[in-house]
């Protein structure tokens, strides 16, 4: 399971900040699936959790554009296809509820996605954002 750890952490404040609120609500969610909670409080937790991932995602572009960070279309890119990855999933459970594939594509999500993206892509912009900060 997806834990806050210093492997997240990266000494930009933002960044940080936002990825240890994003971490926690992604924990909500899958302890909630884990203890089998109502298909009704999964979507409520998986919408709290994708509310969180807009305000973030369009605070990190907007941190990258500042600094003129020359790969930002394709990491916005990446970020369209994890918000687009949410409504699928989102829209499958609301349709059919908690399916085998549906539970999947959540463990997906929750933790391998948001722990490659948070702990590989966003350590690149974070070391970034850092050379630029020390000039």
């Amino acid at each position: 399971m997806l834990k806050l750890n210093e492997k997240y952490m990266y000494g930009v404040e933002e960044m940080d900040t936002e990825h240890a609120e994003l971490i926690s609500r992604a924990e909500r969610l899958m302890e909630a699936y884990q203890k089998g909670e109502t298909d009704s409080e999964i979507i409520r937790l998986l919408e709290y959790l994708a509310a969180y991932v807009v305000i973030h995602f369009r605070n990190e572009e907007m941190l990258l554009s500042s600094y003129g960070y020359p790969l930002l279309e394709a990491h916005r890119a990446l970020h369209r296809e994890f918000k687009n990855d949410v409504i699928t999933l989102q829209n499958a459970i609301h349709a059919e509820g908690m399916t085998l594939q549906s539970r999947l594509k959540l463990t997906h999500l929750t933790t391998e996605w948001i722990d490659h993206h948070i702990g590989s892509e966003d350590k690149i912009i974070a070391d970034y954002i850092k050379s630029k900060r020390s000039l």
